[in-house]
């Protein structure tokens, strides 16, 4: 799975609403659906360079089962993430608030939503919603549709049979609300039988929480790489 740029903003007809869905298949949802498992219409995303936060850029996030999509409305621009390519992703409470932390493979922001371009072989960026209580349920929505992407080599998981999570209506919360996405998981509340240890949740000091870790493509080691959120 790589990269691919956007040049407009997702509108209804790109996605299925989790409570739509939800009415429609009750019992689980698989990898050919693309529904859009949390939103957040107000982010700002920073880069870090050197341990350096970059100009805090606005955007919106979607959470999908399928990928993640960052929208940049100032160059009109954005970027689908698979899965695949999120080596890390954490939260973390600092001096700048509740903060989500994404290691991407590769550079993907470097064309799209003003940023600069590197040659690193992987980058850090930074979330930061308003308020930063919306943290806890990006980080779980992003976890548990994370989980539904394992890694090819990974010889614990059964390629032959897709992965679908399985939720029940009256656990979910939320309304259509003005852009129409309806719903967001919570993440104490999924019920699967096939990803009870798809993801490591740890709590480290300062109150880290670190989610799915991946290894970088073409390497053994994990990308355990990643710098405090200060």
């Amino acid at each position: 799975m790589e990269y691919s740029t956007i040049d407009r903003d997702l509108t209804q007809e790109d996605y299925v609403a989790l409570a739509e869905h939800q009415s429609s298949t009750p019992a689980s949802f698989s990898l050919e659906d693309n529904v859009v498992c949390y939103f957040e219409g107000s982010v700002t995303v920073e880069l870090l360079e050197d341990g350096q936060h970059s100009e805090p850029k606005p955007g919106k996030i979607y959470i999908l089962s399928s990928h993640v999509t960052l929208w940049f409305p100032q160059t009109s621009s954005g970027v689908n993430i698979p899965y695949q390519k999120i080596l890390l992703h954490a939260t973390q409470k600092g001096d700048h608030g509740h903060q989500m932390y994404l290691q991407l493979e590769d550079s993907p922001l470097g064309s799209v939503g003003g940023f600069k371009a590197s040659q690193e072989p992987f980058s850090e960026l930074v979330v930061s919603t308003k308020p930063d209580t919306l943290i806890d349920t990006l980080f779980a929505a992003l976890s548990t549709c994370a989980a539904l992407h394992p890694d090819p080599s990974d010889s614990d998981n059964d390629m032959g049979m897709q992965p679908a999570l399985e939720t029940h209506a009256e656990e979910l919360e939320g309304d259509l609300g003005e852009e129409g996405v309806g719903g967001w998981i919570a993440h104490e509340k999924i019920q699967t039988d096939s990803m009870d240890n798809a993801s490591l949740e740890v709590i480290l000091e300062n109150e880290v929480r670190a989610g799915i870790v991946r290894p970088r493509e073409g390497s053994e080691e994990l990308a355990e790489k990643w710098r405090r959120v200060e």
